[in-house]
């Protein structure tokens, strides 16, 4: 979804346009030259293969997320309806025509309609790319709370553990450190007791 709605849907209105403007030219001029063909054919290639693309990654999104596949579909047929029809003008008049019988005004307004639904399609891919993403975000959002109390709690527990060991070490060495200081004082018949089982 997101290379449809960052890369190929805007090249393809692009490309869209870059048709219409140079098919609008050359039939207001009534006549194309070797050169225009040429170069009208190239960007018809090209524009084909933003819309080989697109179609491509919205078949991936199909596989993946389809509700949003599916509230595509219908921009994505009104834009292919479209490409047919200015490909179609285009290959007929143009590439195998003199051009001579293409109306100017006919092949912009095939041309707008064009970049109008690839503008379309655009705008919904990025509201549904939005969707993926904060849907996504959410999610993620959930396993960090959920890692941060695994963590907290870890963290409670080796405290109460430390808190504990601390305590059981320095009652033992508490009583220790009683004992040889009475002996140091010279009761020698105190007695030293340590009830830890441990060295």
């Amino acid at each position: 979804l997101m290379d449809a709605a960052i890369v190929q849907t805007p090249g393809l209105g692009e490309a869209a346009a870059v048709l219409r403007g140079q098919a609008a030219g050359i039939a207001v001029r009534q006549r194309i030259s070797d050169a225009e063909r040429v170069g009208l054919a190239s960007e018809l290639a090209h524009f084909r293969g933003h819309t080989e693309a697109l179609n491509a990654g919205l078949a991936k999104v199909a596989s993946v997320n389809a509700p949003a596949a599916g509230r595509l579909d219908q921009l994505r047929a009104a834009l292919d309806a479209d490409a047919k029809a200015l490909t179609g003008l285009l290959e007929l008049d143009f590439l195998f025509g003199t051009a001579a019988d293409a109306e100017g005004q006919a092949v912009f307004a095939n041309g707008t309609r064009l970049v109008e639904a690839a503008h379309q399609l655009w705008k919904a891919s990025l509201v549904e790319l939005d969707a993926v993403i904060a849907t996504r975000v959410g999610a993620m959002q959930g396993r960090l709370w959920t890692v941060s109390g695994v963590v907290g709690v870890l963290l409670l527990l080796v405290a109460y553990l430390f808190l504990v060991l601390r305590a059981a070490v320095a009652r033992a060495a508490g009583g220790i450190a009683a004992g040889a200081h009475r002996i140091a004082e010279g009761d020698l018949a105190s007695e030293v007791r340590c009830d830890a089982r441990d060295e």
